[in-house]
């Protein structure tokens, strides 16, 4: 479960990250 999470959690960083800038 973790292993998993951890692929999505990278992919919402970098989503967050963005989206974050374009605020």
């Amino acid at each position: 479960m973790a292993r998993k999470k951890k692929g999505q959690t990278a992919n919402f960083s970098w989503i967050f990250n963005r989206e974050v800038v374009l605020h």
